[in-house]
């Protein structure tokens, strides 16, 4: 939506102006008694189009319009100059300040409707054409938790969700059928699964040639009491429901890498560099 400023002392003038721009046009309209107010509100609003008159208690037109060219924030939008004078000194003045339009007052209607309404139809044009930037979010690492615990995955989620794309398996079946569907950059597969045991998922994702550079951590609450003499796994966490002793844990086990992220956009494949923090 278009924000427009009319700035004059003239009440009647600026309820003229408003009407006339409201009766084709859905516009944000902010108005203003002289050139002083009217800078403020142009700091605060930012409008795309500013009525001036010229003559106006406080600050004038042409020294607004010199400060308004002089900013430049603004020195390129639109103004149209409102006077009850048509003396060839001062339009000339300000066409050399860059205005849009001149309108002599009192206003004709039809003639004013007319000429404001080009001008508007081609701002909203020229604003509709405009490419609208998109702050991308930072691409996260994929991360796959599989643990039968329902309240130790929630515990697991909240803590890492901001630095981790989280997938969560309760078993190792549904662990395997997620992990043909999706590329990860972490796996992290829990003890004491019912059915398929940990060195199994682990083994069957190592045979999976799509996740050759996917590393596979093992999370148990007595790791050391594990052995893993085929090296399926990169390394062993420590599980544990304090969340400030398994952070710490958790960060010494898995290095600072930079991870190769893969993202599956309508069938395509595409890679972006990325890094694991550690705190």
């Amino acid at each position: 939506m278009l924000k427009i400023l009319i700035v004059d002392d003239d009440k009647k003038i600026r309820i003229i102006l408003r009407r006339l721009i409201q009766k084709s046009f859905a516009c944000e309209i902010f108005e203003a008694e002289n050139g002083l107010e009217g800078l403020s509100t142009m700091s605060k609003h930012k409008p795309d189009l500013v009525f001036l008159d010229v003559s106006m208690p406080v600050m004038n037109g042409q020294e607004t319009l010199a400060s308004i060219r002089a900013d430049e924030n603004f020195s390129n939008t639109p103004v149209i100059i409102l006077s009850a004078t048509a003396d060839r000194s001062i339009v000339s003045k300000l066409i050399k300040d860059g205005i849009k339009e001149y309108i002599l007052k009192p206003i004709d209607i039809n003639q004013t409707y007319e000429r404001i309404s080009k001008i508007i139809y081609s701002l909203i044009e020229n604003k509709q054409t405009m490419p609208v930037q998109i702050e991308e979010e930072p691409v996260k690492n994929k991360l796959l938790i599989i643990d039968s615990d329902e309240n130790f995955r929630s515990f697991f989620a909240d803590i890492f969700k901001n630095e981790y794309d989280i997938i969560q398996a309760p078993n190792g079946m549904d662990g395997l059928a997620i992990i043909l569907e999706q590329k990860f950059n972490l796996i992290i597969i829990s003890d004491n699964l019912s059915l398929m045991k940990e060195k199994l998922i682990a083994k069957k994702i190592r045979d999976n040639k799509y996740q050759a550079e996917c590393k596979i951590y093992l999370c148990s609450e007595d790791p050391d009491s594990f052995t893993d003499d085929e090296n399926l796994f990169n390394g062993k966490i420590k599980k544990s429901y304090k969340e400030d002793s398994f952070k710490e844990d958790f960060y010494s086990v898995i290095p600072k890498l930079d991870k190769q992220i893969t993202e599956i956009d309508e069938g395509k494949e595409k890679s972006v560099k990325t890094e694991v923090e550690s705190k």
